[in-house]
């Protein structure tokens, strides 16, 4: 029994997840430049997330909706605006985060998508480097998770059975195996 785990686990990878030298995309691809004093950051993706996107507020660093951010102007007193470029009302590929930066000494952008601000969701942190980007080479979304989650039941159902008649077979032979030497 303790072989088919190893099996599973060493195909499957720890906790679910496809074991790959490549992680998968879950965030969002940009590039970034840097005109004084703005930051942009234009989405050259879009996430895979259908949560809202929070932005980790410079000034006080509490987390805020970025959708409340759309068309606004960005300044000294809202540094962090969103333009939608396909005004679909989500964040998503073409569409760009400008942050006001007068040193410029933001070193990141912290994005979040979670269904609200008390819940921890999925965070990620943007570099701010003029002429910096990120493309993910990885495959495609960590969605493996509930695969597994669904599939483990299946696989569990089946695999239960003929592991107890294996187990039962190797019993009645080490008992015939005693009766008769």
């Amino acid at each position: 029994m303790f072989s088919v785990i190893a099996v599973i686990t060493s195909a499957v990878g720890p906790a679910g997840r496809t074991a790959s030298a490549t992680p998968p995309c879950n965030g969002v691809q940009y590039s970034i430049s840097y005109a004084a004093p703005v930051w942009s950051v234009v989405l050259l993706r879009g996430p895979v997330f259908h949560l809202p996107a929070w932005y980790r507020y410079p000034v006080s660093r509490d987390w805020r909706p970025l959708l409340e951010r759309i068309g606004t102007a960005v300044g000294r007193d809202e540094p962090v605006t969103l333009l939608d470029r396909d005004e679909n009302a989500t964040l998503s590929t073409s569409d760009v985060i400008l942050l006001w930066d007068e040193g410029p000494e933001q070193e990141w952008l912290l994005l979040m998508w979670s269904p609200n601000v008390t819940t921890q969701g999925w965070e990620q942190h943007v570099l701010l480097r003029d002429g910096g980007s990120y493309r993910c080479a990885g495959g495609t979304p960590m969605l493996l998770d509930e695969t597994f989650l669904c599939l483990a039941p299946l696989a569990a159902i089946v695999l239960l059975p003929l592991l107890l008649l294996a187990k039962a077979v190797a019993r009645d032979r080490k008992r015939r195996e005693q009766r008769d030497p």
